[in-house]
């Protein structure tokens, strides 16, 4: 199917001008070779002409047009196409009009063979479509890709990605086939939501303490809860009926929420605080969580400011657990090492896993410590600096790092520590998300969404 466009048409006016007495590129007088080629229009093979002049890619208008169902008409030496906007533009002149803004080509349209030939990049881009070349193909995209800042880029289908844009905290659903982007909402407090096992529900709170779940489908809003408490670090359990959080101004607390009555309940209240980083078991029946714990103040009895000091000898960032359903159930502490732990993780039998960095190393590296119970952890083997950790769907472990060469590498890590790598990358991809049947990954360069699949990459967004 040919791209749909909004009040198309393409006119080339060449009666009443001599083409032969026109300035043309030096490319035009040296017989220029016209090439058939095939490019991708919005994932379709078309055939078009293209010529190669000093660097720069020109393709027959009328091809173009044929492939975007525009119908040209044809003015006094003009080229005119209406699409959604209006381009102007003349044979043999560099200057060109959209929507009456003066605009310049980098080389003036030409005719050969009686066809008139007009830069690929630009024409593409005065539509309001996007070109990029993969090697020798060119994939043209008859829409703009969305532009800005990603990051926090999540599957919620095969091929359906949403990212957050830094720079307007809008969330942004992505198309992966045909990289069309939509704007589903543009919030700060959105921005950090949290998605529903089955990718059709995010949920988020306010600043003010209220709770707000969207429907990634419709957009719709629904508050769940008014409650004015902080909460932080929501988590979804795996029936999408109760999430889970951390409450309370210290972040000394543990609830859940009912997500249908907005009923909240609590599940821990043990004064400690700093809590951050909270994860729910497959079966809804363990917690996991970071304690940030910042030092003890000591003094004498008279509690003189003079005698005041602080140990720090028990500071750091622990792991902690906490079987649920159980009346009795106490917090247990799973590492007392004073190193920095990051990207906690439960996995499907119940142990644990962190990303562990040793600060005072001279060379500190990531390494992924596999943890069975308090104090009984493993480093798993990868040979790799691990960079990121995080649950696939299924719940299988995926461990993103770099390798000795340099390469980034995705692996999937066992319980047991046993892995297999899925793919590695020679590009810097950071937020790296394996797609729910495995086949593709997900992930941001310098800011821009890429979609990989083995060895091919491409760029969702600008």
């Amino acid at each position: 199917m040919k791209p749909s466009w909004k009040k198309t048409m393409l006119t080339l006016t060449a009666s009443g001008v001599g083409f032969a007495a026109m300035a043309l590129p030096v490319a035009a007088a040296q017989k220029p070779v016209v090439q058939q080629v095939k490019v991708s229009l919005d994932g379709q093979q078309e055939g078009v002409r293209v010529i190669e002049s000093n660097g720069t890619s020109l393709i027959a208008i009328r091809d173009l047009a044929n492939s975007f169902g525009i119908v040209p008409e044809y003015a006094k030496g003009q080229i005119v196409l209406n699409t959604e906007v209006t381009v102007e533009l003349t044979v043999g002149s560099t200057a060109y009009r959209v929507n009456g803004e003066e605009k310049a080509f980098t080389i003036a349209p030409y005719e050969v063979a009686g066809s008139v030939f007009a830069p690929l990049n630009e024409l593409v881009e005065a539509l309001g479509g996007t070109v990029e070349k993969s090697g020798s193909n060119i994939l043209i995209q008859s829409f703009q890709l969305a532009e800005g800042e990603f990051s926090s880029v999540r599957w919620i289908s095969n091929d359906r990605v949403l990212a957050v844009r830094e720079d307007d905290h809008a969330l942004v659903l992505i198309d992966t086939l045909s990289k069309r982007s939509t704007v589903l909402i543009a919030d700060a407090d959105a921005a950090g939501l949290v998605l529903s096992p089955d990718g059709k529900t995010g949920i988020y709170t306010l600043g003010n303490g209220t709770v707000k779940t969207i429907n990634l489908a419709t957009g719709i809003l629904r508050t769940v809860t008014k409650d004015s408490s902080v909460k932080t670090d929501l988590v979804w359990s795996a029936d999408g009926k109760t999430v889970y959080f951390i409450q309370g101004d210290n972040q000394e607390k543990l609830a859940s929420l009912n997500v249908e009555t907005g009923v909240i309940s609590k599940v821990l209240e043990d004064k400690v605080t700093y809590k951050s980083d909270l994860r729910v078991s497959a079966d809804s029946k363990k917690l996991l969580y970071l304690v940030n714990i910042t030092g003890t103040a000591k003094n004498d009895s008279n509690s003189t400011e003079e005698s005041l000091t602080i140990d720090y000898s028990t500071a750091g960032t622990q792991l902690v657990s906490l079987e649920l359903g159980k009346a009795d159930a106490k917090p247990v502490v799973l590492t007392f090492d004073a190193a920095n732990k990051l990207y906690p993780q439960l996995l499907k039998d119940g142990s644990a896993a962190y990303i562990r960095i040793d600060p005072a190393a001279a060379d500190p590296v990531g390494a992924l410590e596999l943890v069975t119970g308090a104090n009984q952890q493993k480093e798993a083997a990868l040979g790799l600096d691990v960079l990121e950790a995080s649950l696939n769907a299924a719940g299988d472990l995926l461990v993103l790092g770099s390798n000795k060469s340099g390469l980034l590498e995705l692996h999937q890590v066992q319980p047991d520590g046993t892995s297999k790598s899925l793919s590695s990358f020679s590009l810097d991809l950071s937020n790296a998300v394996v797609s729910l049947d495995g086949q593709h990954t997900i992930g941001t360069v310098d800011g821009k969404v890429v979609l990989a699949a083995g060895s091919s990459v491409q760029y969702l967004t600008k």
